[in-house]
């Protein structure tokens, strides 16, 4: 499996709150609740799917390699998702919504299942922060100098395994092979291999064999056309009002 680490942090929890809260059955109720008791005054909102946090790279930083070939986009929405996994530590000083772990639960499950559809999901919801975890323990004092020991500071991590790998997968299948077939490089591996520092030939073609497998596992779903299915917004709840 080839694992994509994004995270987002914040000094304060009202913005990670919004974005999470942002077009679940959470938002939905309320808003409905505040339409109820301004007797209509207020015309319906755009209704939108929830997981926007996700596929927003200004919003979720991506620690992991982000190649992109230009026949078809990073965003998540255009990409087939095997398994997504959030974690989120919520500012325990700043639950605006009532934010029981069920609650939480809720926001991340929907973020995720809804709009990018995984095969496999998992929300965890931890009501301590990263300060609070280390306190007693060696990497507490890393916090305590970098002054963030005190921040409580709220953090979003996702892990993803997904086909946006291909980008990178595909640029390191064509180094590799660029590599053996440079005929400057020949004399260069030949010595190498007698000296014990690179493996025999026939070795080094089987791992370029099995990145190309790898590569190929984590080809995009492509449509027919050339192009990537997008999944249209505003569909979810209006056909799933139960």
């Amino acid at each position: 499996s080839i694992l994509e680490l994004d995270v987002a942090c914040s000094g304060g929890g009202q913005e990670l709150n919004r974005r999470l809260l942002e077009g679940t059955s959470v938002e939905q109720k309320r808003l409905e609740e505040q339409r109820q008791r301004s007797r209509g005054r207020y015309g319906q909102a755009r209704v939108v799917e929830p997981g926007g946090w996700l596929n927003d790279p200004t919003f979720m930083k991506s620690l992991s390699p982000t190649i992109t070939p230009p026949h078809y986009p990073y965003a998540r929405n255009y990409h087939r998702h095997f398994a997504l996994s959030t974690a989120f530590r919520p500012d325990s000083q700043d639950l605006d919504i009532n934010a029981t772990r069920l609650g939480y639960t809720t926001l991340l499950m929907e973020g995720m299942g809804i709009r990018y559809r995984p095969e496999v999901s998992l929300g965890t919801v931890v009501l301590q922060s990263v300060s609070s975890l280390v306190n007693h323990s060696g990497s507490g004092l890393f916090y305590k100098r970098s002054g963030l020991m005190g921040a409580q500071t709220p953090s979003l991590t996702v892990l993803g395994n997904s086909t946006r790998s291909h980008g990178h997968l595909h640029s390191v299948v064509t180094q590799f092979t660029g590599s053996l077939k440079r005929p400057l490089n020949r004399g260069y591996l030949a010595r190498d291999v007698m000296a014990g520092l690179l493996p025999e030939a026939e070795d080094c073609s089987e791992s370029l064999e099995y990145c190309l497998n790898v590569r190929d596992a984590y080809e995009p779903p492509d449509h027919g056309d050339g192009t990537f299915h997008l999944q249209q917004e505003g569909t979810y709840f209006s056909e799933n009002t139960d």
